[in-house]
């Protein structure tokens, strides 16, 4: 079996069969490996904020509610649209038509994220993804995307992570590998301070 036409950075196989890959600087392009068929090819448009942050790749994650997320240089993407239930819902379905018009929601600096630019992402057991970036790491619950971040202050190593230099070993804990060390912890060990809205006073 080979796909002659494209050329991957990196890929991920789902249960499914699905191969979602990082075409070189191209975007995303998605698969049905079984069949060897390409089904979608999805880019960076800039006059469209529902399309992929940006077209360089760094890692693609499937989470445990069956959500994607595409980590790029420049912002963290979720395919809105959950590919488990599309999947599993409608075998019959064409999913070529299905997949061109998947739908992302960006997150980037200005929503939380303590970077830009996703090195590596993890998952825990209480549905949190954890992500190296170019400045600290970032946490997202799968709940509610709810944002946290940990940093030099937090004992985070100061400077960029490098890509795809993280682990997860049996007992939870995770590492992280940047260029001035190696950082690992047990995310329960972790707490994160809840700020209290702000009060506003328009008159008396």
């Amino acid at each position: 079996m080979l796909f002659r036409s494209i050329n991957l950075d990196i890929f991920l196989i789902d249960e499914y069969d699905m191969m979602w890959g990082a075409v070189s600087y191209s975007g995303l392009a998605i698969m049905d490996f079984k069949k060897q068929t390409m089904l979608a090819q999805l880019a960076h448009d800039p006059l469209d904020q529902s399309s992929l942050s940006d077209n360089n790749i760094n890692c693609i994650f499937k989470d445990s509610n069956g959500g994607i997320w595409i980590g790029t240089q420049f912002g963290l993407n979720r395919i809105e649209q959950n590919i488990d239930s599309l999947l599993y819902s409608s075998p019959g379905l064409d999913f070529s038509e299905v997949f061109k018009d998947l739908k992302f929601q960006r997150f980037k600096v200005r929503d939380g994220l303590s970077g830009n630019a996703i090195k590596s992402i993890l998952e825990d057991s209480r549905k949190r993804l954890w992500m190296s970036t170019e400045n600290g790491i970032s946490v997202i619950g799968l709940a509610d995307y709810s944002i946290y971040k940990l940093d030099h202050i937090d004992g985070v190593q100061d400077g960029s992570f490098y890509l795809g230099s993280s682990a997860q070993s049996g007992d939870g804990t995770m590492y992280f590998g940047g260029e001035n060390g190696l950082n690992f912890f047990h995310p329960d060990s972790i707490t994160f301070e809840i700020a209290p809205p702000s009060i506003h006073i328009n008159e008396l």
